[in-house]
């Protein structure tokens, strides 16, 4: 594997919702996004979530290296 950076749960969240500076989305942009197990499952554990609120999360994580 070559390298690259963990992603925090929190800035997974702020790029899906567009809320990370210019800069912070652009850096992201360019990594193959890696994921621990950890951030998937607290990403999974969204409470009171719908299905339409979890497709960009799960589209999200079928890109990643978890």
């Amino acid at each position: 594997m070559g390298q690259g950076f963990l992603i925090d749960t929190n800035v997974v969240i702020y790029a899906l919702e567009n809320k990370l500076p210019a800069p912070g989305g652009d850096f992201l942009a360019k990594l193959p996004p890696v994921i621990s197990d950890i951030t998937r499952i607290e990403l999974l554990g969204w409470t009171n979530s719908t299905a339409e609120q979890l497709a960009p999360v799960k589209a999200f994580m079928a890109k990643a290296t978890i």
